[in-house]
């Protein structure tokens, strides 16, 4: 707080030589002369910040310390004012140009979307459009709680929306809406069968009959529970079925890479080429708009420029570099090809929701061409899942 304030009334940085630096000193806290910042230089000389007020009655007390004072640096809002006192348009533009940017950044004028693959880009923004969310549209006007509740409604794949303004720009954030698995209700006569091919590991039948053992291979869609109890009466019921059962199952993934690719090689030629996006209008700040590479990577980084406390502005600058290569055949090592298939083979590998990987092996081979890799994985996991009664004994 206080170099807050010691910015606004305006400090100066002294250089202080004399013989008795005591007595300066003495003299000042005599007079009641605040200073801070002091860093001794030399013997005789130090450096010390004082405010602009005080420096000014420093004149009599430097004499009487035999002390000369010198200013080394002005730092301060009155030396600031000070400095463009003399050019009154280029300030009364400044300030202008702060109370536009400050008027504008009431209304939205970039709209960004964080959504998820698979989001109706085009629906959700005609739903922000039906709501007031809209370019150039006035940023208090728009309610964001019913824009919420009504996007929701009218979008059920939606599981959450939120939106937030940053000066000009407006944040919508969309999340999908994850359905749970079908329950059947517990008075719903059911049977367990197998979700995928595999070999029982164990099964626990909590009730129901079962109609596998451990060890058996069983295929996708196979019985492994009947709904079906017969009491010691002989009576057979119907009831739903629940179990515990888990199955070894196994994933076979393949690939192949060509040991012949074609290399980028960069000629070390580049160029950068700027543009000011206004209101979405892009303005070239280059008289040649084409790229005078036959072949060259483009990487842009866009800056927003922010008005004072961080909210974005209406204008970006937009910096492209341009850079030259050339395309050159080259052959790949066996063993580069292979890290590379096992990489792209191991990111396929997912791990079961309800179980586990237990064993992994992977399997190479190339010829003049090509790089083969296979990559084969044990899983234990559950694979039963309940299926109403088609039939009635």
């Amino acid at each position: 707080m206080q170099s807050i304030i010691n910015f606004f009334l305006g400090n100066v940085l002294l250089e202080v030589r004399g013989s008795y630096p005591e007595r300066f000193f003495n003299l000042c806290a005599r007079a009641g002369l605040e200073f801070w910042d002091m860093t001794v230089l030399d013997i005789d000389m130090f450096r010390v910040r004082m405010t602009v007020a005080n420096f000014r009655k420093l004149p009599p007390i430097a004499r009487k310390a035999m002390c000369r004072v010198h200013i080394a640096e002005k730092r301060g809002w009155p030396f600031f004012v000070n400095r463009f006192r003399k050019r009154a348009v280029l300030v009364t533009g400044f300030l202008l140009f702060c109370i536009v940017a400050w008027i504008f950044t009431g209304f939205v004028w970039v709209i960004n979307i964080d959504g998820f693959s698979g989001l109706d880009v085009v629906k959700l923004k005609e739903e922000l459009e039906k709501e007031g969310l809209r370019i150039g549209a006035y940023t208090r006007s728009i309610d964001i709680s019913a824009l919420k509740n009504n996007v929701l409604i009218n979008m059920p794949e939606l599981a959450y929306v939120s939106v937030n303004f940053n000066g000009s720009h407006a944040d919508v954030t969309a999340r999908k809406r994850t359905l749970p698995p079908e329950i059947l209700p517990e008075e719903t006569p059911c049977d367990i069968i197998a979700e995928k091919d595999g070999v029982i590991y164990d099964i626990t039948v909590k009730t129901g009959t079962a109609e596998v053992v451990r060890g058996e291979t069983v295929v996708k869609g196979q019985l492994l529970a009947s709904g079906y109890v017969t009491g010691r009466a002989g009576i057979t019921v119907t009831t739903h079925a629940d179990a515990d059962i888990r199955a070894r199952t196994w994933r076979r993934m393949s690939a192949r890479m060509p040991k012949k690719y074609a290399e980028k090689v960069y000629t070390g030629d580049e160029k950068n080429v700027w543009t000011i996006i206004l209101f979405n209008n892009r303005i070239k700040l280059y008289i040649n708009s084409g790229i005078s590479y036959a072949k060259c990577d483009k990487i842009i980084e866009r800056t927003d420029l922010e008005f004072f406390g961080g909210i974005r502005l209406p204008i970006s600058l937009e910096k492209a570099t341009l850079r030259e290569y050339e395309i050159r055949e080259a052959y790949m090592a066996d063993e580069t090809a292979y890290i590379c298939l096992s990489d792209g083979l191991h990111a396929r590998l997912d791990a079961p929701e309800s179980g586990e990987i237990v064993d992994v092996k992977f399997e190479t081979s190339h010829d003049d061409r090509f790089a083969y890799a296979t990559l084969r994985a044990e899983y234990i996991e559950k694979i039963g899942i309940k299926r109403e009664m088609l039939r009635n004994r």
